[in-house]
């Protein structure tokens, strides 16, 4: 299975307005270096509002995203998807150890001792 990233500066936007943006780009009736008109933060903000989520930033999404990956794939591999050029930034702001973390690991090797005990 191959994955392609594709990394442009519309990330957050529908496929109808992304479209739109390259055919203006074409006819040059829009500059490489104008913004767009996005309404991401306000949508965003009536979703959480409209969900009852208090306090919540895109960036917790991403937060969210990041941690998520970390619990499957190798380290390196997050770092990559992030986008970090160093991996202590992707193991200091995204990867926290948890209590349920540490509670887990306690059972794995209470697991691995109990089985070398027994030989």
């Amino acid at each position: 299975m191959n994955i392609f990233i594709v990394r442009h500066a519309y990330i957050f936007i529908s496929p109808e307005h992304l479209a739109w943006i390259m055919q203006h780009r074409k006819t040059y009736k829009l500059g490489s270096t104008s913004r767009t008109a996005n309404n991401l933060i306000r949508n965003f903000n009536v979703i959480c509002r409209r969900a009852g989520v208090k306090k919540c930033t895109l960036h917790d999404l991403r937060r969210s995203a990041i941690t998520n990956w970390a619990k499957k794939l190798p380290i390196q591999v997050v770092q990559q998807l992030a986008g970090h050029s160093d991996i202590a930034t992707t193991r200091q702001c995204y990867l926290p150890v948890r209590p349920e973390d540490l509670a887990s690991a306690s059972k794995v090797l209470n697991s691995i001792l109990a089985k070398t005990g027994s030989n």
